[in-house]
């Protein structure tokens, strides 16, 4: 498996290398190089989360020339208890949390679209999730001025419905589960809940 990461890491190492050419020839400068932002999608317990952390850890690894790298998870736009718990159907809300109708995905949309856009002249905060408390925590990830790659974590039913316009991530990366163990992981889920 080290080798895929290895593998996955030297691929969006090539796409920011490309895109920072791209920013050198059209501003003049190399300072100017807008993020790059790549999306690991998949269902529940596909390992997106232990994927992009894998990749961004090697990127991080490599010399100092190297992109600061950082994961953003979708799980920080989960809908908090309390806004589930006032929902019409909030044994349903709570029940399902996870389902793509429990996040914020126009939050999610947001972020990333200021993260692809912003000139990068002052630091971005996302939310993240305590798993301690089960709830986002608004403010808990500070993207500095200097983070170069973002990889973004979501569910592709998430996936689906939020980001059908499209042109927001640089690259995709979808993960398969077997059907069989995808039903053993909700089932799993649905008895902890």
């Amino acid at each position: 498996m080290d080798q895929t990461y290895r593998s996955l890491a030297d691929c969006i190492l090539s796409k920011w290398e490309e895109k920072k050419a791209k920013a050198a020839t059209a501003n003049g400068t190399k300072n100017s190089t807008p993020r790059l932002i790549v999306a690991v999608a998949g269902p529940p317990g596909s390992g997106k989360t232990t994927i992009a952390n894998k990749v961004v850890d090697i990127i991080n690894s490599l010399p100092s020339k190297s992109p600061k790298t950082i994961v953003v998870s979708a799980d920080g736009f989960h809908l908090p208890l309390a806004t589930l718990r006032k929902l019409p159907n909030a044994s349903e809300a709570l029940a399902r949390r996870g389902a793509p109708w429990t996040f914020d995905g126009h939050a999610a949309v947001s972020l990333v679209r200021k993260l692809k856009t912003s000139t990068r002249a002052q630091p971005v905060l996302a939310p993240t999730f305590d798993h301690a408390i089960k709830d986002p925590v608004l403010d808990g990830l500070l993207i500095e001025e200097d983070v170069d790659i973002l990889s973004t974590t979501s569910g592709l039913s998430m996936w689906n419905r939020i980001w059908p316009a499209g042109g927001l991530h640089h690259g995709i990366l979808q993960l398969g589960l077997k059907q069989q163990w995808k039903e053993q992981f909700i089932e799993r889920k649905q008895m902890i809940w």
